[in-house]
């Protein structure tokens, strides 16, 4: 079910920590919301239908979110989902981020990124940085907060 849906049945969604690895924005933006609400963390995850790029974000209770990285991500209303097969490759290597991403939120263990990209096809885009909330983000700043 989606994500939204288990927030409406009120389906108990209690974690440490949550993984979102979704197709579409809209759920991207309501686990932003759901989950720095309840101040729990927050690891995005997506990769490009291509299989070349893939990205890890996360949001920790008081920190950057998905829209401070991505300001349009709110305004989006299409699934982009083009039924392509995963790929492996790009699964694998985001998938070890994420895990990674997971280990250094549940036990502190040394992180000194927020945001992580990966591009198969050329190093000089992969990207490693600590991100920072954005004053008029519509999703985590003051005055944006819903």
């Amino acid at each position: 079910m989606s994500l939204e849906t288990a927030i409406h049945q009120d389906i108990d969604l209690t974690c440490d920590v949550a993984v979102c690895g979704v197709d579409n924005n809209s759920a991207r933006v309501t686990a932003a919301q759901y989950f720095r609400k309840r101040s729990v963390p927050v690891i995005y995850t997506a990769v490009t239908a291509d299989a070349d790029h893939g990205y890890v974000l996360i949001q920790e209770p008081d920190g950057p979110c998905v829209a401070c990285l991505f300001p349009g991500v709110d305004e989006e209303e299409s699934f982009p989902c083009p039924g392509t097969p995963a790929i492996a490759d790009i699964l694998q290597l985001v998938g070890a981020l994420v895990t990674y991403a997971i280990d250094s939120v549940l036990t502190g263990r040394t992180r000194s990124w927020s945001y992580r990209a990966v591009h198969f096809s050329s190093g000089e885009w992969d990207t490693a940085t600590l991100l920072t909330r954005k004053n008029d983000c519509k999703i985590c700043s003051k005055k944006g907060s819903r």
